[in-house]
């Protein structure tokens, strides 16, 4: 069970920047808009397709950032879509490598894939 209605007793002078490397995410979800709009979470990277804007197509990567914001309230996350869906498929171990050196230059401090 969640315990989103206990205060975090840590007082942080900024924010951790979290790069979650999963299936992108749906920025039209309602859930988002605070956080995009407070710059707790930023617009994201699509390296499936290159289009300028993240899409989710299976709803998991979604689901991963809005989990993270609900339970880490001193996280900035940097969506990355790495994967086209649940399955990784021959190109996701490059695209994984390809992220990492971009990562250290956001100077990310947490990179997390599931």
């Amino acid at each position: 069970m969640l315990h989103r209605d206990l205060k975090w007793p840590l007082k942080l002078k900024r924010l951790v920047k979290v790069a979650i490397l999963d299936t992108g995410v749906d920025l039209n979800h309602p859930v988002f808009s605070e956080h995009l709009e407070s710059g707790q979470m930023h617009a994201g990277l699509d390296l499936i397709d290159g289009s300028q804007r993240i899409t989710d197509t299976d709803g998991h990567g979604t689901h991963v950032c809005h989990t993270l914001l609900m339970t880490a309230p001193h996280a900035r996350v940097f969506p990355i879509r790495v994967f086209k869906g649940r399955e990784a498929d021959e190109s996701s171990p490059l695209r994984v490598a390809e992220v990492i050196p971009h990562c250290s230059r956001t100077q990310s401090t947490m990179l997390t894939y599931s």
